[in-house]
């Protein structure tokens, strides 16, 4: 029984898409960008480059999780292993980081059942990210399970996506009533996202598919100026979103500068990802939840606290410790990865154990 694995073998996967990798490496890349800078840089919430960010990162990479999204589950032992992999790969990796995040911050007098439990009831102080994609993920499973046992097409449509209408009305009333426990608002908000990407793998790709490839660099372009102008558009009328007051106007503004966002950044990396390059790149992007995990871990040890003091820091200065970060962040993926208790234990992979000596 072999607990090691070679170096990097997780890099060479099967049956990938250059683009959705791409994109999830580039999402990923701006979280941990925006996080060191909101740490080390004065005022850089009140930027524009920091509006950029935020309507982008986590939209993006919700759009993508919704695209690669399972679209059909034939019985019900299908289901109950997608949903317990949904488990695994999402909720152990949140129950982990909230024990080492307990221990290296001493809170709660490092009890990590208390940890646990306030990581639950408030996910913002967690991987709020894997709490949300956890339960809108559990609910889009049981959806296509339900509309793969239904032959009537429209039945399913109505349900699939009725359950998302009702969603978002309960977002509304919780905007309304500015009440949220357990992260409710934040899984409704980005559900959206995911939905638009699991429509866009539907639909889209077929109508891409149809349209002559002389066509499609005139769209793309038409499509590149619309969004880029609808974001900053968006930016400009809310400089500052991230502390802008939850009402329905700014939620539609910030709604559709992240869905300008997407469109610009998916037909940029459409693109590119036909550079050799970039498609080398991109198998970094395998490893977003990783890094969303890991990074978060290095910046709350102490010495990233105490050793560099804000007023130090400086445009080359934040570039290079943006750099630190994520190499040393990629180094400890490494480190966790090649072992596969490791890799179970922090990033929820299931281990799959070989016999040979």
């Amino acid at each position: 029984m072999r607990f090691i694995k070679s170096p990097f073998s997780f890099l060479r996967p099967n049956n990938r898409v250059v683009l959705y990798d791409m994109l999830k490496f580039f999402a990923m890349t701006l979280v941990v960008l925006g996080h060191c800078l909101t740490k080390w840089s004065l005022n850089f919430q009140s930027t524009q480059f920091s509006n950029y960010i935020f309507i982008t990162e986590m939209p993006l990479f919700m759009f993508v999780s919704g695209i690669v999204s399972k679209k059909r589950i034939n019985s019900i032992k299908d289901l109950f292993f997608a949903l317990i992999k949904n488990f695994f790969y999402l909720i152990i990796p949140f129950i982990s980081f909230s024990i080492i995040a307990t221990l290296i911050d001493g809170t709660y007098e490092r009890n990590i059942f208390v940890g646990i439990y306030k990581s639950i009831l408030n996910p913002l102080d967690s991987l709020w990210f894997l709490w949300c994609l956890f339960w809108i993920q559990l609910i889009d499973l049981i959806l296509v399970y339900i509309a793969a046992k239904v032959h009537n097409r429209f039945f399913s449509f109505s349900l699939f996506y009725g359950c998302f209408v009702v969603f978002l009305l309960m977002l509304f009333f919780l905007l309304r009533y500015k009440g949220d426990i357990f992260g409710i608002k934040l899984i409704l908000y980005y559900s959206f996202y995911y939905l638009l990407g699991t429509v866009f793998s539907i639909a889209c790709v077929q109508l891409i598919n149809r349209i002559a490839k002389k066509h499609i660099y005139v769209i793309a372009i038409i499509g590149l100026v619309i969004s880029i102008s609808l974001m900053i558009l968006c930016m400009a009328l809310r400089p500052t979103m991230l502390y802008d007051e939850e009402n329905l106007p700014n939620l539609l503004i910030r709604v559709i500068g992240s869905c300008s966002s997407i469109i610009f950044h998916l037909l940029v990396f459409a693109f590119l990802c036909k550079i050799r390059l970039m498609k080398s790149v991109a198998k970094f992007g395998i490893l977003s939840l990783e890094f969303y995990f890991v990074h978060l871990l290095v910046l709350r040890i102490p010495i990233c606290n105490n050793v560099f003091p804000i007023s130090f820091i400086g445009v080359s200065a934040n570039i290079g410790l943006f750099l630190f970060i994520y190499f040393v962040s990629f180094a400890l993926i490494i480190l966790a990865k090649t072992n596969y208790l490791t890799d179970s234990i922090l990033f929820g992979k299931i281990p799959l154990y070989s016999n040979k000596k």
